[in-house]
Order: structure tokens, then C-alpha cells, then sequence
């Protein structure tokens, strides 16, 4: 019968007991697995760093590897630079507005004064006719000014989301753990391009592993779901450690052959 281990241990199984005493149990193989992740990068770029290699251990939050970030921090000063600039000739055309309004309004009142005098006979329709189209054209000069800076200004919240863009991508050319295990693979060695997705190395998760044993006919009576099992790993007595396990599932089958 085949049985499913939850252990924390990383070591080749050689047996198992299901009583107290750790003389006790019999000795057989099953097959270790563990989680794996695959470690990639989320950005194209050229690896500048990678040092890991097959065995190391790392911890979550650690340093993978780290891609080449200088050609999109160039292109984020760029756009720094045009975004300022931008920003400047906002500034300049609204106080070009603001110098419109004035204007305007001295004329708004001139016109006012000479639509009084002309109705008065006091000034030809001719000179009322000149200060009102005056007036009339520093309006649309104010309202043309005031929907150029709005466009400017969707403009400049264009550049802000590119940079936030560029930003997001010069953090993801560091690539971090997601969590802790030891290095089984690496793919990649600094200098070489990757891709997006592309996988660097992986990590297996050893402090919890899953072991698939083969547990003989005449153990089954011990053998339940939930139960603390005891696993022995080592080639002799003086080297022999011992591991608490949990007995997660039971195969509904017999195999036809066992290991």
C-alpha cells in the first residue's frame, strides 16, 4: 500500500515506524518530492548580476538577480526633462491668460462706454463697432489659451503614467524571492539576455517535503490518515536522524509491484 508524508526533512528516506520506539518500524524507500518554484524575470534585459548557483540557500525578500536598468533610466530622464519643460510653458501660458484677462476686461468696459455714448449720439457706431470686435477677439484668444493648457496638462498626465511605467519597470530588473528554499537550477549567468518569463533558476521549497512510501501488508494496521509517523534517515545507527511526519493520504490501491 502507498502512503503520503508531510516531513521537514530533505534527506533520502530508508524508514519509517509507526510506534514510539525508534528501533521499531521496517525499512523500505519512497520517493521525495517538494514544491518548486521557477524564478524569472518580469522585464526583458541583460543580466548584470547573478550569483547564485546549485545549492545555495536563500531566504524570501532576497536579491536573485538584477537586469540592466540604464537604458530605461535614461529614457525616465527624458521624459523628466520634457515633462518640465512642459510644465514651464504651462506656467508661461497661464500667466498669458491671466495678462488676456486684464486686457480683456479694460476693453469690455470700453465697449460698454462707447455702446452709452454712441446710443447718445455722443460717439460714431464705427468706434463702438472697433472696441467691441476687440473685445470680442480677446475672448476667444483667453478661451483658445485655456484649452491649449488643458491639452499641455493631459500631456503632462501622459508623461506621469509613462514614468510610473518606466518605474515599475526598472524595479522589476531586480528580481526577488518570493520565498525560501535552496537553489536545484540555474539557467542563466550574468551577461546573458532573458526574456520575460523566461526562468533564471529554481528553488525547492526542502523544509517541508512530500515522500510517497511503500508500506508493507503487514504495517497497514498502523497506518491512518492524521497520524504522527516517525521517519529515519541515514545509512547506519551513529548517522541515523529522526523526523516527525504526517500521514496525509492513503492509496484506495495495491500496486502491483513495490520498490
Amino acid at each position: 500500500m502507498k502512503i503520503r508524508l508531510m516531513a521537514a526533512t530533505a534527506l533520502c528516506l530508508l524508514a519509517l515506524s509507526c510506534k514510539s520506539k525508534k528501533n521499531d518500524g521496517f525499512i523500505g524507500s519512497g520517493v521525495v518530492d517538494a514544491d518548486v518554484i521557477k524564478l524569472a524575470a518580469t522585464t526583458q534585459g541583460q543580466l548584470v548580476s547573478m550569483r547564485l548557483r546549485e545549492g545555495d540557500h536563500v531566504k524570501i525578500g532576497d536579491t536573485i538577480a538584477v537586469l540592466d536598468s540604464v537604458p530605461l533610466v535614461l529614457k525616465r530622464s527624458e521624459l523628466d526633462a520634457a515633462d518640465l519643460l512642459l510644465k514651464k510653458t504651462i506656467a508661461a501660458k497661464i500667466l498669458d491668460i491671466e495678462t488676456l484677462k486684464i486686457q480683456s476686461g479694460g476693453t469690455s468696459r470700453e465697449s460698454d462706454r462707447m455702446k452709452a455714448l454712441a446710443d447718445a449720439n455722443g460717439a460714431s457706431k464705427a468706434n463702438y463697432d472697433q472696441v467691441s470686435t476687440a473685445a470680442s477677439a480677446q475672448d476667444n484668444m483667453i478661451k483658445a489659451a485655456s484649452a491649449a493648457v488643458d491639452a499641455q496638462r493631459a500631456q503632462s498626465a501622459g508623461i506621469a503614467a509613462q514614468r510610473a511605467e518606466l518605474a515599475d519597470q526598472i524595479k522589476r530588473c531586480i528580481v526577488i524571492s518570493p520565498a525560501s528554499g535552496t537553489v536545484t537550477q540555474r539557467w542563466h549567468l550574468a551577461g546573458e539576455m532573458v526574456s520575460p518569463a523566461s526562468p533564471i533558476a529554481e528553488l525547492a521549497m526542502l523544509d517541508t517535503v512530500r515522500v510517497d512510501f511503500f508500506v508493507p501488508q503487514p504495517n497497514l494496521a498502523d497506518v491512518k490518515i492524521g497520524s504522527t509517523v516517525q521517519i529515519r534517515t541515514g545509512e547506519s545507527d551513529k548517522t541515523a536522524r529522526f523526523t516527525n511526519a504526517i500521514i496525509t493520504w492513503v492509496s484506495d490501491e495495491v500496486p502491483s509491484r513495490t520498490p
